[in-house]
């Protein structure tokens, strides 16, 4: 009996044991079984809510003034005054510069003194009308003496060219000095945006690389913002480079004219030369001619005639002669026929000026015009007096501006045509040259139910559809009237109404019916209801969107 009790009670517990691990695997197998149904897909959404379609086009372009005038003297000379700096207030009118007028003042002088004596001569020839051979005497003498003088005035005349023409050939050479470093310059800032334009193609090649990749999955939306950051902040580079070649090409075309304008200062002081020796071998003929005359009038009153009318024209002569240098005394007074603000001083008092080199920029800055460009397929909608929204870089607040004129023509290269923004400045704080981005609103639309563009789908026939997700977690696709657009979301006219939710991002293609949930959620039912903190939440998701 004992023996029986040690063989049969450990075969009995074995028995027992062997069957509690029969029945575990057996309930094991059904919970796997029970588990082993069809899952829930993995979506993500949004609600559908009131909101504003609006279209704009945006235009960069910079600031300029209305009005810029570069004041420069008609004649060369020294800077004697010169009141004013860059950042002054002008008003219309206000003597700026002043070129050293003792040259003018001495000719105006000189004018003055042959005029007097032009009309001594002529007065005293007509009270000597009528006189005996002895007073024609004294008027050959006095004529012999006008002789005299205008010989002198000719040796003058002629010594005072050759100085001239000297001075205005060294101003030639100076100008062609700074035309060939102008040259110089310009071909730096061409080899500089040359490089930058290579390192904006390298820019966009990465950018393009960092895209794909993004959309593989196999980059990040950092990495494709840094791409796209360096592909903007090298786009600008660019455009500063461009700039600074449109600037060197300005420099030398300035620099060029200054060449033209020496030459043509070197001309007009030749033929200014050769005028003044031809004017004072006129006066000494004149003064030769009167000398004659006076002789003839020992014995010909008829010729005595003739001398007062030589004498005439030598008063209207030099009348003439006084108007000229009366101007050239004004024109060494440079006053700003705008009120504005000085913008470059180029010279310093006591530096040479000459003509078509500015001494002086003044600039209007009550107001500023903002120039862009848009493109030409809008041309019809931008009218004149148009709102205008403009972000200025530097500035944080966007001003207001209206469409000033809008170029009738466009650019055959980029379709664009230029457009001129008016905005105030009656404190003065924008400046021409502030770099910015202009934003028209082309038109608004207040919609009832807007949803993002990622929740409409459109097969190939054009039919539009929503994937809407009601309460139960269950998906009912829905066929949409889409309205507005601005590339960024639709109005929805018909199928679906504020505050539903739809499906924006789908890892599976969904049918009518199909259960969903989220990514934080388990499995379909009470925890994997939809929600649009859910989807919040799971924004990083990356994934396609099934289609219907």
């Amino acid at each position: 009996m004992r023996r029986w009790l040690y063989v049969g009670l450990p075969l009995l517990l074995l028995v027992g044991l062997v069957a509690w691990r029969l029945v575990g695997r057996q309930a094991e197998v059904a919970n796997l079984k029970k588990g082993a149904g069809p899952r829930s897909a993995v979506v993500q959404v949004t609600k559908v809510v009131p909101g504003i379609i609006e279209n704009k086009i945006d235009g960069v372009g910079s600031l300029l003034s209305p009005n810029v005038v570069e004041l420069s003297p008609k004649t060369s000379g020294r800077i004697d005054y010169l009141g004013v700096r860059v950042g002054d207030t002008v008003k219309a009118g206000q003597i700026l510069v002043r070129i050293d007028p003792s040259e003018a003042k001495a000719n105006l002088a000189n004018a003055q003194a042959n005029l007097a004596q032009a009309r001594f001569h002529l007065a005293q020839a007509k009270l000597q009308q009528g006189a005996n051979s002895a007073t024609v005497t004294g008027q050959l003498d006095q004529n012999q003496a006008t002789l005299y003088s205008a010989q002198a005035d000719l040796n003058a005349a002629q010594s005072n060219a050759t100085s001239l023409v000297a001075q205005a050939q060294a101003q030639l050479d100076d100008a062609i000095s700074r035309a060939a470093s102008a040259d110089a310059q310009v071909n730096v800032a061409k080899a500089n945006e040359a490089k930058e334009r290579a390192s904006l193609d390298n820019a966009k090649t990465l950018l393009d690389r960092t895209q794909s990749l993004f959309e593989e999955g196999f980059s990040s939306a950092q990495e494709l913002d840094n791409a796209r950051t360096a592909y903007t902040t090298q786009q600008r580079t660019v455009d500063v480079a461009a700039a600074q070649v449109a600037a060197a090409l300005q420099g030398k075309e300035s620099a060029n004219a200054q060449v033209k304008a020496a030459r043509n200062q070197l001309s007009v002081v030749t033929k200014t030369a050769a005028s003044n020796l031809a004017a004072a071998k006129a006066k000494a003929n004149q003064a030769q001619s009167g000398v004659t005359v006076a002789r003839a009038n020992l014995s010909q009153t008829p010729a005595y005639q003739e001398n007062l009318a030589a004498l005439a024209s030598a008063v209207n002569a030099a009348q003439a002669q006084v108007d000229l240098a009366q101007a050239a005394v004004s024109q060494t007074q440079l006053s700003s026929p705008v009120d504005g603000t000085v913008t470059a001083r180029n010279l310093d008092p006591g530096a040479l000026a000459t003509p078509n080199q500015p001494v002086i920029e003044v600039q209007s800055l009550d107001w500023l015009f903002f120039q862009t460009s848009f493109p030409i397929e809008f041309g019809p909608q931008i009218y004149v007096g148009m709102p205008v929204s403009i972000t200025l870089d530097g500035v944080s607040v966007p001003l207001t501006g209206s469409v000033a004129n809008a170029n009738a023509s466009a650019d055959a290269l980029s379709r664009r045509f230029t457009v001129l923004i008016r905005i105030p400045n009656a404190d003065h704080g924008l400046r021409p040259g502030m770099f910015g981005k202009a934003s028209v609103s082309l038109n608004r639309v207040a919609a009832e139910a807007v949803a993002p563009k990622e929740a409409v789908l459109t097969d190939a026939d054009g039919k539009t559809t929503i994937a809407v997700v009601g309460a139960d977690n269950k998906v009912q696709l829905r066929t949409v009237k889409l309205g507005a657009t601005d590339g960024k979301s639709f109005q929805i006219l018909d199928g679906v109404k504020p505050g539903e939710t739809v499906v924006t991002l789908s890892y599976v293609k969904l049918r009518d019916g199909m259960d969903v949930r989220l990514p934080n959620a388990k499995g379909a039912g009470a925890d994997g209801k939809a929600s649009t903190d859910a989807a919040g939440k799971n924004g990083g998701q990356r994934g396609r969107r099934g289609t219907p």
